[in-house]
């Protein structure tokens, strides 16, 4: 099977890869190989587009925008992990506070990236509703996972408490995305006909978590197995592991030469 493939199908993410590669050299925490491992997200995203190009004979604009969101959207999670000990201070609730912000100014790094400073409201509006979608529910599953783990972070526990709540997650963010969409386009139809609410519901936030799972396995298997990531995972989403980790340093035992039982 053969791909044909232009080198400037690559420019309009490489400014995506540009604040990846300043991410992997700059800071001195990401300057070793078990950093680098993060790539393998981003990298097998962007092979997996290109190699089902050939599937369709037509190229639509919406398939063209599913490949760009998801390209975008890896590098983003990437950049996110790369960041590491920066996004890990505080309590869960902090820590998935700066990891959203992180989210979305990656993702104005996309958007610059894929279209320029062009704005336009049909494609600002979707993009910034799906991305929101996606990055909440990404964001608040791991922060969730964490949670649930408490002591132990092992292979078993990372990939099996995502399966319980990632569906619930994409739930309730495709619901409000959902609400917020018919709000705006002001339909009060769906308040009598609840199946154009529920059908749609059911199958968009239960393709979605099946797509987070499958593409955040990269990064539950690397904070499983790998030493950089599982010390990230657990200084982000589990503090009470790292804790267990850690020995307690005992406080140094004060002498006391004077035989005065009083100290004095």
């Amino acid at each position: 099977m053969y791909v044909h493939w232009g080198w400037y199908y690559s420019l309009p993410g490489l400014a995506m890869w540009i604040v990846l590669a300043v991410l992997l050299v700059v800071p001195k925490h990401n300057r070793t190989f078990h950093a680098w491992l993060i790539l393998v997200l981003p990298l097998s995203v962007s092979a997996l587009a290109l190699l089902t190009r050939p599937l369709f004979s037509v190229r639509t604009v919406e398939l063209d925008g599913v490949e760009v969101f998801a390209c975008a959207f890896a590098g983003a999670w990437a950049g996110v992990w790369l960041l590491g000990p920066w996004l890990s201070h505080g309590g869960r609730v902090r820590v998935s506070a700066l990891t959203l912000v992180a989210m979305f100014a990656f993702g104005v790094v996309g958007y610059v990236g894929y279209f320029g400073f062009w704005v336009s409201d049909e494609l600002l509006l979707p993009l910034f509703l799906s991305w929101t979608v996606c990055s909440v529910a990404l964001v608040a599953a791991m922060a969730l996972i964490g949670w649930s783990c408490r002591k132990i972070c092992g292979l078993p526990q990372l990939l099996l408490w995502p399966v319980v709540w990632l569906p619930l997650v994409c739930l309730s963010c495709v619901g409000i995305g959902l609400a917020i969409v018919f709000v705006i386009e002001q339909d009060t139809d769906v308040l009598s006909e609840p199946s154009r609410v529920l059908i749609p519901l059911a199958a968009i936030s239960t393709s979605l978590a099946c797509g987070l799972y499958v593409f955040n396995l990269p990064v539950m298997l690397l904070s499983a197995l790998n030493p950089c990531y599982e010390q990230r995972f657990r200084s982000r989403y589990c503090p009470s592991a790292e804790s267990q980790r850690t020995p307690a340093v005992p406080p140094p035992v004060v002498q006391n030469h004077t035989d005065n039982p009083f100290g004095f």
